[in-house]
């Protein structure tokens, strides 16, 4: 870790006030939230992933278009930047198709935990500070951008780890 810099400082203290920004937006305190709004509060944690990998490889990395043969460091990082960017966009372009998908998903999920937070002593039919900007926002990250950060850093392992190389076959292919 490098040394203390208020710089630093400052760009961690934005990325906290845009991520509470994007929250009182979605989840407005002022009057009973849209229902298909308050779901895209789930797929923040998934921006947020994005960002950090692209912050992380451009502070730690030259960032250069290059044909390279050997896995070098960092890649990791740029496989987890770029899949994160595709499980974004792809779940935002599902959301404006198919709100529907959405809706329906996480009224699966919504009973079971319901039930989970009711008995940790949690009361979900009052609408509360604390559930309103605590709870729900992490349910909805968990249920909505939870697989996709899975997905993204199983895969991003693995392209890090494993090169894919096409080679010609020696022998011709049989005719059928």
């Amino acid at each position: 870790m490098g040394r203390f810099s208020i710089a630093r400082l400052m760009l961690w203290v934005g990325f906290v006030a845009a991520n509470l920004a994007a929250l009182r937006f979605l989840l407005s305190p002022g009057s009973q939230p849209e229902y298909p709004k308050v779901l895209l509060a789930g797929l923040i944690p998934l921006a947020d992933g994005l960002i950090l990998a692209v912050s992380f490889a451009a502070t730690r990395h030259r960032i250069a278009v290059r044909r390279r043969r050997l896995a070098r460091a960092g890649t990791f990082v740029l496989s987890f930047a770029a899949l994160c960017g595709l499980f974004l966009v792809s779940l935002i372009l599902l959301y404006v198709l198919i709100p529907d998908l959405f809706t329906d998903y996480f009224e699966t999920v919504e009973s079971p935990a319901e039930r989970f937070l009711r008995s940790l002593g949690i009361d979900t039919v009052s609408d509360t500070l604390f559930l309103r900007y605590t709870v729900l926002p992490s349910f909805l990250g968990l249920i909505f951008s939870g697989p996709a950060l899975a997905m993204a850093t199983v895969m991003a392992w693995i392209l890090s780890r494993f090169r894919v190389v096409i080679t010609p076959r020696v022998e011709a292919p049989r005719e059928a």
